[in-house]
């Protein structure tokens, strides 16, 4: 299979922390991807969705 960049840097733990992340959309992320303030945010909630699963993915290569 191919492996992507974020595999190579995060493992599979961050790849699939993101897409559980940018499914489910809770809490801060949910908010980032509903907002109507006018403002133009179309991928925010995807940085922050990647940025808690690799910090997550971090965590857990570090203490499994």
């Amino acid at each position: 299979p191919t492996r992507r960049s974020s595999d190579l840097i995060y493992g599979t733990i961050g790849v699939t922390n993101y897409g559980y992340v940018d499914k489910v959309k809770e809490g801060v992320i949910k908010k980032l991807d509903t907002d109507k303030s006018g403002v133009v945010n179309t991928f925010i909630d995807d940085l922050v969705g990647a940025i808690a699963a690799a910090v997550a993915a971090k965590i857990a290569h570090k203490y499994a």
